[in-house]
């Protein structure tokens, strides 16, 4: 790994100390100026980048964002969240950069960007899965309804394919189901039907085991010893 840059930490640090100067109030200043703020905390974001000080990136990238959202400018907002994001998972802090990934989605959303703030919970997912799965599965079912939601079908199929493999692995069989139902509507209005096909193919097969994952747990019910069989 490369050494740090300790000037361009230096640097950053006054950019740090100068943007939460910004956000003070006072007598003769009653608002922060998160405008300014923002830029500062960009700026030593930059500097720590640069300087590949990841930690200390991250920091000021959260801190550029909650400034950004102060300010009422909610995509810029999420666009630092996203950065700060890649700067956790440059770190491998997978489960940080995975919450940093979802508050990027809301703030996309609720700037109207929603086709992004999918993406952004499609990345969330993709980090959560090694990690914990079934939040990542939530994930990617919100990535997939936030994608329908702005009309970006094929966005929506993937993200809703790996839900649906996840929903196989944790056997959520009817879940599953459901969710493949949706699959075959969105790729009708795609004209794909080769993937409805493969989709039809496939829920058979889960069908099967959701009618073999029944039999067995009316076997044990009625025989409590062939539980250990499961």
């Amino acid at each position: 790994m490369a050494a740090r840059n300790e000037a361009k930490v230096k640097e950053g640090l006054k950019h740090l100390a100068s943007g939460k100067k910004c956000l003070q109030t006072g007598f003769f200043k009653w608002k922060p100026d998160y405008e300014s703020a923002a830029a500062a905390f960009k700026d030593a974001a930059n500097c720590f980048k640069v300087a590949r000080s990841h930690e200390d990136a991250k920091t000021a990238f959260i801190e550029a964002g909650k400034a950004l959202d102060g300010a009422g400018s909610h995509f810029h907002a999420g666009k630092h969240y996203e950065q700060a994001a890649m700067m956790a998972k440059e770190l491998k802090q997978g489960e940080d950069a995975a919450r940093l990934f979802k508050t990027a989605a809301l703030l996309f959303r609720e700037s109207g960007s929603v086709d992004t703030a999918g993406i952004m919970m499609d990345r969330a997912g993709k980090i959560l899965e090694p990690l914990n799965g079934s939040e990542a599965l939530q994930m990617y079912v919100d990535a997939a309804d936030l994608s329908e939601d702005s009309d970006k079908l094929r966005q929506a199929t993937e993200s809703l394919a790996k839900a649906v493999q996840l929903m196989v692995k944790y056997r959520k069989f009817e879940d599953c189901i459901n969710a493949m139902k949706h699959q075959i509507v969105l790729y009708a209005q795609l004209e794909n039907f080769q993937s409805i096909h493969k989709v039809c193919s496939a829920s058979t097969g889960v069908c099967r085991m959701t009618v073999h994952t029944m039999v067995l747990v009316s076997c044990v019910y009625r025989t409590p010893s062939l539980f250990c069989c499961i």
